[in-house]
């Protein structure tokens, strides 16, 4: 594979993880820097940092932590330069916020995986039932429709799939909190 092919799949691969890291590095640096403007700037110099920085990411390690970490450098120093300004946190603070985050994200992921735990446990007639309604973003009447029954049917067995999964999701969350193998 010639270097910018190999670029291209690494930008490629950024963009994936940035995606699913944002929303945590983007709610760490709007807790800390209370104008609106500033924190999207800094969220900017963040994603160029990272981008630029993408080749030393260990794949072994959470990135969203890897970029919390370049997120807590960039806004201490944003921080150090607006320091008249009272309603800063300190060093402490924003490490202790951006451990925070890091939880919650990793909190995440273990919904995420306990989610696709109980999908693989539904019927083909429920994940079919999911398909048309998340997928192919259909309303109850067109499911209704392709699967030959009525709109009410439809409505009840979504309702009962949804507190299903919920249930399941829970339970296999507590499983894991406790290291217990109930699903």
């Amino acid at each position: 594979m010639d270097p910018a092919e190999s670029s291209q799949l690494a930008m490629k691969r950024f963009a994936r993880l940035w995606v699913s890291a944002q929303t945590a590095v983007a709610a760490y640096v709007f807790s800390a820097i209370r104008d609106t403007h500033e924190a999207e700037d800094v969220l900017q110099l963040i994603a160029e940092a990272a981008v630029e920085d993408f080749d030393r990411y260990d794949p072994q390690r959470s990135f969203t932590g890897w970029v919390l970490g370049i997120a807590r450098h960039r806004v201490l120093h944003h921080l150090r330069t607006c320091r008249r300004d009272r309603h800063v946190f300190g060093d402490k603070a924003l490490m202790l916020i951006a451990e925070a985050h890091e939880r919650l994200d990793r909190q995440g992921d273990g919904r995420r995986e306990a989610l696709s735990h109980c999908l693989q446990k539904l019927t083909d007639r429920h994940r079919r039932l999911l398909n048309l309604r998340y997928e192919q973003a259909l309303g109850p009447g067109a499911i209704a429709d392709q699967m030959g029954t009525s709109v009410n049917a439809i409505s009840v067995a979504l309702h009962r799939v949804r507190q299903g999964l919920a249930d399941c999701i829970r339970r296999r969350m507590d499983s894991i909190e406790t290291g217990a193998s109930h699903d």
